[in-house]
């Protein structure tokens, strides 16, 4: 066996193991905290602009998926534009969205529904789609339906990070494992 490994420090109490085991627990559940606005544009409060007085967050409770992200859907149908913010987690719920929702999801993009590209494909070519694929060419008159993404401030992301919840646990792991038996 490498040195290192040889010479690591016992766990000198029977208690350890379990106390490395809770404060995993702890870290994964402080972790897994997220919170987004969660509300509709026929709500007061919750058009284009937010409200924060009247809206609040709510914790993300749906399906587990790899990154949890909060999203804004901005349609458009003939004049009447309806912005709906939520999880991804609960949105992924509804069937209608998460087989429209893109495929790409990264915190500040803003794309087209899957049904929305597809046609896009079939009548748009060359500089004409390339303009609209980047958001920047977009008729009065044309109907869509745009998801944003996003997960880095309160409102969009939790207020405790995995970052701190893992250097809890290793502070706690190695604080347990007596590293200084001798001193």
């Amino acid at each position: 066996l490498p040195l290192f490994i040889t010479n690591m420090p016992r766990a000198t109490s029977p208690i350890a193991l379990p106390a490395i085991g809770v404060a995993l627990l702890v870290s994964f559940v402080s972790a897994s905290n997220f919170w987004c606005y969660n509300c509709s544009s026929a709500q007061s409060g919750c058009g284009p602009p937010l409200d924060v007085r009247t809206q609040h967050w709510k914790y993300c409770s749906g399906v587990p998926v790899y990154e949890q992200m909060c999203v804004k859907i901005i349609e458009k149908v003939n004049d009447q534009i309806t912005i709906t913010r939520g999880c991804l987690s609960d949105l992924l719920l509804t069937t209608q969205i998460r087989l429209d929702i893109p495929r790409v999801r990264r915190h500040g993009y803003c794309l087209y529904s899957v049904s929305n590209q597809r046609y896009l494909h079939q009548h748009l070519r060359g500089s004409e789609l390339a303009l609209w694929a980047m958001g920047m060419l977009r008729p009065e008159t044309e109907m869509y339906k745009l998801y944003c993404f996003c997960d880095d401030w309160p409102g969009c992301n939790s207020t405790s990070t995995p970052h701190l919840s893992l250097l809890l646990f290793t502070i706690t792991a190695v604080l347990l494992l007596d590293p200084f038996p001798s001193l």
